[in-house]
């Protein structure tokens, strides 16, 4: 059994009256410890279908399996502990917060957990490690390249554990030898038996 199942899933915008399909009946299943990439051109509806992965979005018809059950998206609650303990998040845009340090910025996800402030820096500290910025731990975003941000941002993205990667255009903003240090860092979440799925445009990438 997949541990994640996307079954007729279909979504439609509206202008006024007019209907713009967007989604038409897709159908995935992916597994833990597989890397994939969704390709496709901008507006194709890529960050929509992550978007209904993640939980951020309810309005669409079909149903979402995780790990063999339905996925709820009526049920608040039951989205924000999935959002919480199953899914993780990369950004084109990093979304880093530029008044905290680095060791901050990674620490923050963990607020919603019964860590203690020690425990919460050494696990920081553990996945800064893992991406290579330790050493950068007290710097602010600021002062990092784009590289080091994704990293970072990709280091927050496992603060919690998750089971899931969801990585939107994750080397959008990247040169070429920072995009291939952060797909080798991906690719080694996925080894560690994660879901990684990344959405791009770009066919190198993919």
């Amino acid at each position: 059994m997949a541990f994640l199942a996307l079954k007729n899933i279909r979504k439609s915008y509206y202008l006024g009256k007019e209907e713009f399909p967007v989604l038409m009946g897709i159908n995935l299943k992916f597994e833990l410890g597989e890397f994939v990439s969704i390709l496709g051109e901008s507006g194709g509806g890529k960050s929509t279908l992550m978007n209904i992965i993640g939980g951020l979005d309810r309005n669409f018809s079909g149903e979402v399996i995780v790990d063999g059950k339905k996925l709820d998206h009526r049920q608040e609650r039951t989205l924000d502990n999935y959002r919480r303990d199953t899914i993780g998040y990369i950004y084109q845009s990093y979304n880093l917060i530029n008044h905290l340090t680095v060791l901050d910025n990674v620490k923050l996800a963990l607020d919603m957990t019964t860590m203690t402030a020690q425990e919460k820096t050494q696990r920081a500290e553990t996945l800064l490690d893992q991406v290579g910025l330790l050493d950068q731990k007290g710097k602010y975003p600021n002062q990092l390249s784009g590289g080091q941000k994704q990293r970072v941002a990709i280091a927050r993205a496992l603060s919690n554990d998750p089971r899931v990667i969801i990585a939107d255009e994750p080397t959008g903003a990247l040169d070429s030898q920072n995009t291939e240090e952060v797909l080798q860092i991906l690719n080694q979440i996925a080894a560690q038996g994660r879901l990684v799925i990344a959405v791009t445009h770009s066919q190198h990438a993919a």
